[in-house]
This record gives structure tokens, sequence and C-alpha cells, in this order.
């Protein structure tokens, strides 16, 4: 059996409670035009250990759906899809 995530929808697993959360969020939105939004979708992995990585991993991101950015990095102001990036202490905010 395959499960499929709608986009501009999120899904992670919870260790703690042993169940899989499903939300609508802005990280997992390709596209950027309003009217294209919620038209794909995406197959999950079949191992529900490799859940999270593959939902947020690409985008720097962890926690319940997603939420935070991960260790030393920050959400990205002008992305569409509210990625993080890990900053270099530089003024000119550019990520690394």
């Amino acid at each position: 059996m395959h499960v499929y995530i709608r986009e501009c929808f999120c899904a992670t697993y919870n260790e703690q409670s042993n169940s899989i959360e499903f939300g609508q969020c802005l990280y997992n939105c390709q596209k950027k035009d309003s009217a294209d939004i919620d038209v794909g979708y995406s197959r999950l992995p079949q191992n529900i250990s490799e859940l999270n990585s593959w939902m947020c991993g690409s985008l720097n991101r962890d926690s319940t759906l997603c939420g935070r950015c991960g260790d030393t990095y920050y959400p990205l102001a002008f992305s569409y899809n509210v990625s993080c990036v890990k900053c270099t202490g530089k003024t000119n905010l550019t990520p690394e």
C-alpha cells in the first residue's frame, strides 16, 4: 500500500506517541501561484522512520510538521517554502 500527501500539507512521525501527524503547512508548497496550490501529490516513504527526514530534511527543518529550523539554522525570510539556512554571521544576510 502506498500513502500520498497533498501539496501544502506535511506529515511527520511522533516517536513518543507512535503516531503520524498530518497538517497544512507552507513548507511542502512548491507552487508559487496561489491558483496552483493543492494540485500535486507526493508518495510518502514506506519506512516510517524515514518520514521526518524525507519531509523536513531538504528544508533543514525538524519537529512536529517541520515547524522548527534545525540546530544552527534560521528561517530564510525571502523564500517561497520558508526553508532554513545556516547563517554565517556576516551582516549581508546571505546564506552560507
